[in-house]
């Protein structure tokens, strides 16, 4: 455990760890959870600020931005299956290849454009653009890329419900920070047979 003040320590309970953050200290909620072949830890609830003057400054639970839900997991799992077709678009057509791949895989999921919102596709694929969407090598090239897509995903035809199990894992996006929700277990052991990691959007 690390050194902590006295003043800090009378505030920290089983279930509750501490962060320092300047001059002053972060309580929270939380608990572990065994992922990707190591204990990760899970912030539940944030509770507060310590400071030596004030001592614990309860948190007002303070919503100060929109709560954007997105469809997650599957769509993380697509962009690390599908990594080599998106560097070759890279290396061959950088400018259209996030367009392409968003397309590509609207397409071949039956992903409607309205629908595209409520994915993590804008995210994954940050330089998507829709004003591309209608030039020839664009259209060409999703209609290569869609054959390629199916290809690689037969890898998956042996996993039963594999696109509902992963659905279970959104990414949430509160207060200007993205965090993943609870999901079926059954998502970490499918990421871990393909070696993939499961990890939350903007990580490192």
């Amino acid at each position: 455990m690390a050194n902590y003040p006295d003043w800090v320590l009378k505030y920290k309970k089983p279930g509750h760890y501490l962060n320092k953050y300047k001059d002053h200290y972060r309580l929270y909620k939380g608990h572990c959870e065994y992922r990707n072949g190591k204990y990760v830890r899970i912030v539940d609830e944030y509770l507060g600020t310590i400071t030596e003057k004030d001592g614990l400054i309860p948190s007002k639970g303070l919503i100060n931005s929109d709560i954007l839900v997105y469809e997650y997991g599957f769509y993380l799992f697509l962009f690390n299956l599908l990594k080599n077709i998106y560097n070759g678009q890279i290396r061959t057509h950088k400018k259209y290849a996030d367009t392409i791949m968003v397309l590509a895989i609207s397409r071949t999921f039956n992903i409607s454009n309205n629908l595209i919102y409520y994915t993590a596709l804008k995210l994954l694929y940050p330089n998507y653009d829709d004003k591309l969407a209608n030039y020839k090598l664009t259209l060409s090239e999703t209609d290569r890329v869609c054959k390629m897509i199916e290809t690689e995903y037969s890898k998956c035809s042996n996993i039963n419900n594999i696109e509902k199990i992963l659905s279970t894992l959104k990414l949430v996006y509160i207060n200007k920070r993205y965090y993943l929700s609870q999901c079926d277990n059954d998502v970490y052991q499918i990421f871990n047979t393909f070696g993939f990691e499961v990890k939350c959007y903007g990580q490192n």
